[in-house]
């Protein structure tokens, strides 16, 4: 009977229509420099999201075992 309110998540379709509106009134030229921009902006993040930390390229694959370990022996010594 009571439905209670769902909390809104965009979809596919809703972000669709948001750029749609963005993008409608562009010429052909504005549409490539537009659809560059978002390549480029997305290449970027994408990079930036798989970048190893410092930790993770000093650690490889060692395990969180020997990570703690390691860290260990680090405070010991100082």
């Amino acid at each position: 009977m009571f439905r209670r309110k769902q909390d809104f998540v965009p979809d596919a379709e809703w972000r669709f229509q948001t750029v749609l509106d963005i993008v409608k009134d562009f010429d052909k030229a504005n549409f490539k420099k537009f659809m560059g921009a978002i390549e480029l902006a997305w290449s970027g993040y994408d990079k930036a999201l798989r970048a190893p930390t410092r930790s993770e390229k000093e650690t490889g694959d060692i395990d969180e075992a020997e990570i703690g370990l390691l860290e260990t022996e680090k405070g010991v010594r100082k």
